[in-house]
């Protein structure tokens, strides 16, 4: 078993992981904060209908983006120390892969595109593909930010893309392109991704090839990278079938909920993903440090992700009034299942990040597609029942309960403890669930929708710290000691590399 570090390799490997959390969660506050906004002028410029249309568009990109680089990217994380021998062969897998995926994108848009419902939305696929094409050149340089723990530079590279993307959308609705907009705004940001990382990463590497580095990249990326392309059919197969039983309009209403609810998600658990999945990789062969930082990151997640979530759920009705307008209040029964479903995500992806750096992609493999037997029938009978509502609770019981308890056995299994889960979780969900209610309830007092969210909000706020202040000191107290050490200590770190000039920075890579 690897020895724990040195005092002096603490406090670097810690203080970085402590500094690239900083950063992280900046980036992800101001750049949500910042697509609010944006999601606001958007709800406001396009029909219901039009958004369900590009939701369509986005199912089939969404799954093909987070398998077009075939997992090689994500492998390298396993293998910082291996970087400059293994980087070459990932950039020419990532490259073909991408531009295989896009090409079959091209070809078969109009044929997915009427299987889903949504015939127009043929042209928005068409488009999205040119942004898979430009991610495979940037799926390398990412992973180099990520493996250096480089935030700084992730929030870079997010701002400028955020930027001309949600300028690009704002101009394009405005001259009534629909779908389109959204689409080629995707195009627009991806391009500015490529053009900064080309100007920040400053170990550039070339396409290359050798059989034996390409076996191993694809040995463990490939099954990772099914367990990717399952997931995200996971979290499509609910807008498929709302897009092809029910039409594009409510599947307009149910995609506004569902990115309602993943608030929690997008914001708490996409920044500590970021560190957790390289830091988890690094303490694989120390089975006590692993639990340490699995335990941290569960515990700050739950702190802030699960109020939240209940808060969305307590308001579901004045929140959507308020914020989007009143043709979209049809999407706020979804927003309740869809809560939940939001608060368990952000448990999810602890326990992955530790699938993965154990080297157990193949269980996330084998658990998704079980929850894929069992989702596509549910949310069948869910939609039948109660429209998107039904499909909204379905993807919170399969998914939120059943997925994520098969993710806890499988790290259990692998020696793993996970006693330490009911204690972390107890007392956020108590005080969150508290929290919600009294949200409801002290929005119902209040007739005009904008100042019921803002009392309610406030009303829930105060419940939550009366129950979970005291843990929520020590869990801030816990997590300072083990990430915030001095920056001094950080200098220390023998394995620097003064050579690539970035050795004080801290930034990472878009979502």
């Amino acid at each position: 078993m690897r020895k724990p570090p040195t005092e002096t390799e603490g406090g670097s490997y810690h203080g970085k992981v402590g500094r690239g959390v900083l950063w992280s969660m900046t980036n992800s506050f101001v750049l949500r904060a910042s697509q609010f906004a944006v999601g606001i002028i958007t709800a406001r410029l396009i029909a219901p209908k039009d958004f369900g249309v590009f939701a369509v568009a986005l199912v089939v990109f969404t799954i093909i983006i987070n398998v077009s680089e075939a997992g090689v990217g994500t492998t390298l994380i396993r293998e910082p120390e291996r970087t400059k021998e293994f980087a070459p062969t990932a950039v020419t897998i990532a490259l073909v892969s991408a531009g295989v995926l896009a090409a079959i994108m091209v070809s078969t848009a109009h044929v997915t595109a009427n299987w889903l419902g949504a015939p127009n939305a043929a042209s928005s696929i068409m488009v999205l593909s040119l942004t898979v094409l430009l991610a495979g050149a940037t799926a390398t340089p990412s992973i180099q930010l990520t493996m250096q723990f480089r935030q700084k530079e992730q929030f870079l590279t997010d701002v400028a893309s955020f930027v001309v993307a949600n300028g690009t959308l704002v101009v394009l609705l405005l001259a009534h392109l629909g779908p389109l907009a959204l689409a080629w705004s995707r195009v627009a940001g991806q391009v500015v991704i490529l053009v900064m990382l080309q100007y920040l990463v400053h170990e550039r590497y070339l396409p290359g090839f050798n059989r034996e580095r390409a076996r191993y990249l694809l040995r463990i990326g490939l099954p990772f990278a099914g367990a990717n392309l399952v997931s995200y059919i996971i979290s499509s197969v609910d807008f498929a079938l709302i897009g092809r039983l029910s039409g594009p309009t409510r599947l307009g209403y149910y995609n506004l909920a569902f990115n309602i609810s993943n608030w929690p998600s997008n914001v708490f658990s996409s920044a500590v993903n970021k560190v957790t999945l390289p830091i988890l990789g690094r303490a694989r062969h120390d089975r006590a440090e692993l639990v340490t930082h699995l335990t941290s990151a569960a515990s700050a997640v739950c702190a802030c992700a699960f109020p939240v979530s209940a808060i969305c759920a307590g308001l579901a009705h004045p929140l959507i009034e308020a914020v989007y307008g009143p043709r979209w209040t049809a999407a706020a029964p979804a927003l309740y299942g869809l809560s939940v479903l939001g608060a368990a995500t952000v448990i999810s992806a602890i326990f992955i990040d530790a699938l993965f750096a154990l080297g157990r992609s193949y269980v996330l493999l084998t658990a998704q597609i079980i929850s894929v037997i069992l989702l596509i029938p549910g949310i069948y009978l869910g939609v039948r029942i109660d429209g998107i509502s039904g499909a909204a609770w379905t993807n919170a019981i399969i998914l939120g309960g059943v997925l994520l308890a098969m993710y806890v056995y499988a790290v259990h299994a692998c020696g793993i403890t996970v006693g330490w889960l009911p204690r972390v979780v107890a007392l956020p969900l108590v005080g969150s669930a508290a929290a919600g209610v009294t949200a409801h309830l002290t929005a119902t007092l209040v007739s005009n929708a904008a100042l019921a969210c803002l009392a309610g909000t406030a009303a829930a706020l105060v419940v939550y710290v009366l129950i979970c202040g005291l843990w929520l000191r020590k869990t801030a107290t816990r997590l300072r000691q083990l990430y915030g050490k001095r920056v001094d200590q950080a200098a220390a770190e023998p394995d620097e590399a003064p050579d690539t000039g970035t050795d004080a920075a801290i930034g990472m890579t878009p979502a």
